[in-house]
């Protein structure tokens, strides 16, 4: 209980801040709430479901529907990751994920790429790359560091969206995990966004007969 009113108050804070920032400062801010069920079985396939990814900006507001099913080898997981939208966007295609644990699995370092083949005239093709890296403080809490591009495949490199910033972690009892961060784009100094992930982890081992 105490450790829930702990990670309470710290949200708290996170958002009071932000809402602060916003009210004192001239830039724009983005808001992404993503709530996702990742499903693990026998520590090998991997399968994720994010019924409402809301991405929310000052001119438009977007709800996204997504699956993942992927394939862990070594260090890597291989997602065929698809997505709806409500403005009838749809694609597919590859997800590569990198994780590796280092110092007595306190530090970890995570990068995915993902490339998306639109599949209607209305979803351009499109290619995302993210870098994560953070240190666990504890068993509950953890914080370090988020980058968060993406780049339409007929746009030059500054033309896309690169959000770089802290992030921090909270581990929940029943497998249920929160991250909040607040990034800029490195590409557009006035424009920022803030992320609430929310994840809830099922492990599902077969029984050997």
């Amino acid at each position: 209980m105490k450790k829930i009113i702990i990670i309470f108050i710290l949200i708290i804070q996170f958002y009071s801040v932000e809402l602060f920032s916003q009210n004192t400062h001239e830039f724009e801010m983005w808001y992404k709430v993503s709530p996702e069920i990742a499903l693990t079985v026998n520590d090998r396939f991997d399968f994720r479901f994010r019924p409402c990814d809301y991405t929310v900006t000052p001119d438009v507001a977007k709800a996204r529907l997504d699956f993942m099913a992927g394939v862990k080898f070594w260090k890597f997981t291989l997602f065929d990751y698809t997505k709806i939208d409500n403005h009838e966007g749809a694609w597919t295609g590859p997800r590569l994920d990198f994780n590796i644990m280092l110092a007595n699995n306190k530090l970890l370092i995570h990068t995915n790429e993902r490339f998306f083949f639109g599949l209607n005239s209305k979803s351009t093709n499109h290619y995302y790359l993210v870098q994560l890296v953070t240190w666990s403080f504890n068993d509950w809490f953890n914080a370090g560091f988020l980058g968060y591009g993406k780049w339409n495949t007929t746009t030059v490199f500054k033309e896309g969206l690169w959000f770089m910033g802290p992030i921090i972690g909270f581990k929940l009892p029943y497998n249920i995990e929160i991250q909040l961060s607040t990034t800029i784009d490195i590409f557009d100094t006035k424009t920022y966004m803030s992320l609430f992930l929310l994840k809830y982890k099922i492990k599902y081992h077969k029984k050997e007969e």
